[in-house]
């Protein structure tokens, strides 16, 4: 470890080197190097080491060569600067290229990202931008996007179309629609079921049926259709709040993954059973109208035909009588006519200015024998400038009509009166009496046909039973009113309203 020679310091200044790792590597193996810092030259070296001689002539030794690592550290600064440089500007140009493809790839991909999230929302008018030339996967997968939204919204646009049709027809439709779920109980109910059941949709949405329609009969029906998924149809009468007759018909609403439930299809059956009731009544009516004077009449002919040849002088009083009977049944006859014409929309209403007042003396003015006959008081207070736009004939048939009635009912000494005033668009005609009046439960039905409030009277008298049910299809001809107010023993005032001139 003895240091010999040494070109840069004086080997007798220097300690020895027998531990330094070159040279017990070079004595061991006969080559070793190290590199560590230099304590003499204060800088890090790299030393290498060979061994020479014989230990056996006591010649062996180790020469060591050693260089200054300085240069080597500056090159290799210098290539770490360049190495970190190089990262750098690959760093930036990879941000540079991931910005573009960020832009160009997952930038497009997060936009249809948003625009799916919008179709999910229903919006459907939102569209993806796509370049016409060139296009790659993900311009195709956009145009795929925009040709669903295009179809959805085809699609809702036609469910949408559906949806409305159905909700008119259900809303619109005159019979009542009802729909109930599988335990019964209402989800939807359309206008014209709320007025047959008396209640509003929203009150009974939700409740059973027996609950909504208080129809024990209407239950156990759905409840049969729901229990058999079979459709079955009922008459139906419902008590409350007023007796509505209808014929009830349900079918089973099948529905993929869920249970049955049912659609009720209420059809109102008061109206037509009112007219064929009506028609009974009316055939019978008629039949007993005509029955009676037709007796009459057979009646005085078999009397004229027995006793005519012992009695001739009675011939005469039963042919008046005759010929009254026959006078009755042309009246009832003509009646009928004018009443079925006047129903079925074939009498024309023929519109004219004139006046008022003139009609009614011409009415009173014919009738005058009948009132004289019973020192009836006929009086009439209709302005001179009342002028009505309405049918003439109409007009003189509706008073010749009340005043006749008038006059047949108010006792011998009695007054009849005819008032006339103007309100707005109308002219206000009053016919008054006081004769026997009409009583309460009578007044409602008194416009109806063949209906009397005093029969015998009536037929004394030889009403047809029809004038007033004239009267007041004539009077709504002309869009007006027909009322009448009475009191039993007291007299009547039927009012009526016409169109006013102008």
């Amino acid at each position: 470890g003895v240091v010999l020679g040494d070109s840069h310091s004086d080997p007798a200044a220097m300690e020895s080197h027998a531990d330094r790792p070159e040279v017990r590597q070079a004595l061991v193996s006969g080559f070793g190097w190290s590199i560590r810092g230099s304590k003499t030259l204060h800088t890090r070296m790299l030393y290498t080491a060979v061994r020479f001689g014989d230990q056996a002539h006591g010649t062996l030794g180790v020469a060591r060569l050693s260089e200054n690592l300085s240069k080597v550290d500056q090159v290799r600064g210098r290539i770490h600067r360049v190495f970190f440089l190089a990262a750098l500007l690959a760093f930036l140009a990879a941000a540079l290229i991931g910005a573009r493809a960020w832009g160009s790839v997952i930038g497009r991909v997060v936009g249809m990202n948003e625009v799916a999230r919008n179709y999910a929302k229903g919006e459907l008018d939102r569209r993806v931008r796509t370049p016409a030339r060139p296009r790659d996967e993900i311009d195709e997968l956009g145009e795929t996007l925009n040709y669903m939204a295009c179809e959805l919204q085809c699609m809702i646009d036609e469910l949408s179309a559906e949806d409305r049709k159905l909700m008119t027809i259900f809303e619109q439709t005159d019979d009542g629609l009802m729909v109930v779920d599988h335990e019964s109980r209402v989800q939807m109910l359309n206008p014209a079921a709320s007025v047959l059941l008396k209640t509003q949709a929203a009150d009974v949405t939700g409740k059973t049926v027996i609950e909504a329609t208080l129809s024990h009969d209407l239950a156990e029906l759905v409840a049969r259709v729901l229990r058999t998924c079979e459709s079955a149809s009922l008459e139906v009468e419902l008590a409350v709040p007023e007796r509505t007759d209808m014929n009830v018909y349900a079918a089973p609403l099948e529905r993929p993954d869920e249970p049955c439930g049912a659609l009720v299809v209420m059809h109102d059956m008061s109206a037509a059973k009112h007219i064929d009731s009506v028609r009974r009544d009316f055939v019978s009516n008629v039949s007993h109208e005509f029955r009676t004077p037709l007796a009459t009449i057979k009646a005085m002919a078999e009397t004229i035909t027995l006793r005519a040849a012992n009695k001739p002088e009675v011939a005469p009083e039963f042919a008046s009588k005759i010929m009254g009977e026959a006078d009755r049944l042309t009246a009832l006859a003509d009646d009928l006519l004018d009443l079925a014409k006047i129903e079925a929309g074939q009498r024309p209403i023929h519109s004219e200015v004139f006046h008022l007042g003139g009609a009614v003396d011409e009415i009173v003015s014919a009738l005058s024998a009948s009132a004289r006959v019973k020192a009836i008081e006929v009086s009439a207070e209709i302005p001179d400038a009342l002028m009505v736009c309405a049918d003439r004939e109409a007009v003189r048939q509706i008073l010749s009509n009340l005043i006749d009635n008038a006059l047949k009912y108010t006792r011998p000494g009695g007054k009849v009166s005819v008032l006339g005033s103007a309100e707005g668009k109308w002219v206000t005609v009053k016919v008054s009496d006081t004769g026997i009046g009409i009583a309460e439960e009578d007044r409602t039905r008194v416009f109806e046909r063949f209906y009397r409030a005093d029969k015998a009277r009536s037929r004394e008298s030889g009403g047809t039973g029809l004038g007033l049910s004239i009267v007041k299809h004539l009077v709504e001809l002309h869009g007006g009113k027909v009322t009448v107010e009475s009191a039993l023993d007291e007299g009547s005032t039927f009012t009526f309203t016409l169109p006013k001139a102008g």
